[in-house]
């Protein structure tokens, strides 16, 4: 089907894209990360019911990318204030 095609080519290029964030120091929010993992995933649960298997292969993967980014916000240390560290 032509839809599936649409949206896995789509969601492949929005989950390549991801793919940066995946290895810098600055993260998303979690509250940003955690509801589009979840999102994600309905949609790949939501399109394998259609039967859009390669959109199911893509947002999944979009899903794994969201739940490493939340992952990674969540192990990562508050920032502290400049005061506390003698910063201006």
């Amino acid at each position: 089907m032509w839809q599936d095609t649409a949206i896995a080519v789509t969601q492949a290029v929005l989950t390549v894209s991801l793919i940066p964030a995946v290895f810098d120091t600055k993260k998303p929010p979690i509250l940003t990360s955690v509801p589009t993992t979840i999102g994600c995933a309905v949609f790949a649960a939501t399109f394998a019911t259609l039967g859009f298997w390669f959109s199911v292969a893509t947002s999944g993967s979009a899903c794994l990318l969201w739940g490493v980014l939340a992952l990674q916000r969540s192990r990562q240390k508050p920032p502290q204030e400049k005061a506390e560290n003698g910063q201006e």
